[in-house]
């Protein structure tokens, strides 16, 4: 299989671009197209996660450069104004943080620790320092701000999280808006649909039938009507690459912004078209998980903002799946390391 990183953002070449959370799926895969586009990648991570990132790394590119990866326990003020002076960084996009979808309301406080207390540091940090020396700063929320908002969910909608996730990511964008508003930073808020591709963690919902299907191990799972919009990763990390530049450039850049994604299709028809992708013996067990009490059927980001910037042609469903079925099998060595049963 060709190396799936094949994208040249020309226009961030030569930007030093700094990136909280590098080791994580989003991580690594926006710093092999940051690297492959010439720009200069430093990259902040917890502590023993840089192994299997480098490997997801040199899988998703043909010649990778190795990344500075900071590896440290806690990002606070100091911290982040230190690293930004010493690479002079133009760009941070911060992906760290708790991505666990909790319920349980006991888990609240680490989800806000860690989704929300970076944050807070990050923008003291930038606002201590001069105008001419502060970076434009990209985060991405999540369409689980929305909870239960009713559609469409465009930018302008009040929203209603139900879970940790979702309550931490919503705190977060509020900050960030907040600061924008009063002149202490350049940023957007990138909302994300449902991102899958290379690496991602076995336990979301594309990645998991991929590789139970790849196994021959039958798939339990609930009627599937549940309707979504996906995107693929690598469009996903050239959309934050583009729209950061945009921030560098120019003025009117909107604060908050839901990114591109592909049309709605249910649960259902994604695990069909991953089964026979893959020529698969393993069953879909439709029904066989029930859904949650509140779960909506239909739910999914009003993209209109994002498409009427013309930033990004997005990658077809079809072909994006393909591609990271052809990734999960040249790369067992990331399945073997997590336990698949029915």
């Amino acid at each position: 299989m060709d190396k799936l990183v094949t994208n040249n953002l020309t226009e961030i070449a030569g930007r030093r671009i700094l990136v909280t959370g590098i080791n994580g799926f989003i991580g690594c895969n926006l710093a092999v197209v940051a690297q492959n586009s010439d720009a200069d990648v430093y990259g902040i991570d917890l502590p023993g996660t840089s192994g299997n990132a480098d490997k997801i790394r040199y899988s998703l590119i043909s010649s990778p450069k190795q990344i500075t990866v900071n590896e440290v326990e806690s990002l606070d003020r100091e911290y982040f104004k230190n690293i930004i002076s010493e690479h002079r960084v133009d760009i941070v996009i911060h992906l760290a943080g708790d991505t666990s979808r909790n319920y349980d309301h006991s888990k609240w406080a680490k989800s806000i620790e860690s989704n929300v207390s970076p944050v807070l540091s990050l923008l003291t940090a930038i606002a201590e320092m001069p105008d001419s020396d502060r970076p434009v700063l990209i985060i991405p929320g999540s369409q689980m701000e929305y909870g239960l908002a009713p559609m469409p969910w465009a930018e302008s909608r009040l929203a209603m999280p139900v879970n940790a996730y979702g309550v931490s990511k919503l705190l977060a964008t509020d900050l960030i808006l907040a600061a924008v508003r009063t002149g202490i930073v350049k940023a957007s808020v990138i909302r994300l649909p449902l991102v899958f591709g290379p690496g991602q963690n076995l336990t979301m919902v594309v990645p998991e039938i991929i590789c139970k299907a790849l196994m021959g191990i039958d798939i339990p799972m609930t009627e599937g009507r549940q309707q979504r919009r996906f995107v693929f990763v690598n469009d996903v990390a050239v959309f934050i690459l583009k729209m950061a530049n945009l921030l560098c450039t120019e003025n009117a850049v909107p604060p908050l912004v839901n990114a591109i994604a592909n049309e709605p299709v249910s649960i259902a028809d994604i695990a069909q078209k991953t089964i026979k992708l893959i020529e698969s013996k393993a069953k879909l067990k439709m029904g066989a998980l029930s859904s949650r009490g509140d779960e909506l059927m239909q739910a999914w980001p009003d993209t209109s903002l994002a498409d009427s910037m013309k930033l990004i042609n997005v990658t077809s469903l079809d072909k994006a799946l393909s591609d990271t079925v052809d990734w999960y099998k040249e790369n067992d060595w990331f399945t073997s390391m997590v336990s698949l049963t029915n």
